[in-house]
């Protein structure tokens, strides 16, 4: 269940642009940035996943230990992960990954965290700013 959907928005000759996208699902949390055509549904975000676990205590076994080498690269202040992740595509085919090009660490050290239903809601409303 998504929760505390909050952020920016301008929409400018067909093509909405998000700044300061927040929102929350139990156990993690979303921070985006990124743009949405609205005529053809294409769409570009980056940003991070915030989870309450380590990388390598989501999984057990020999898996947990090769992740445990890669701790250290996604952890965030207070424990943790912040994983940089993006989602390309369009609206009927999401396109959902890692963005391991990301080289700036997440805005905000807190928890946040689908976003397209909310964000197609406000767009049709015509508000530019929104906080849920």
């Amino acid at each position: 269940m998504i929760s505390n959907v909050r952020g920016q928005f301008v929409v400018r000759q067909g093509t909405a642009r998000f700044s300061g996208i927040e929102f929350e699902v139990p156990g993690a949390g979303v921070q985006l940035n990124g743009s949405y055509q609205m005529k053809s549904g294409d769409m570009d975000f980056r940003g991070h996943l915030i989870i309450d676990a380590k990388l390598s205590e989501m999984t057990t076994g020999a898996k947990s230990i090769v992740l445990k080498l890669f701790d250290p690269f996604f952890k965030k202040d207070g424990g943790g992960s912040s994983i940089p992740i993006k989602i390309t595509g369009n609206s009927t085919h999401p396109h959902y990954g890692l963005d391991l090009r990301h080289k700036e660490r997440h805005p905000r050290q807190r928890r946040v965290g689908t976003l397209i239903p909310a964000l197609r809601a406000a767009a049709r409303s015509g508000m530019r700013d929104f906080i849920v």
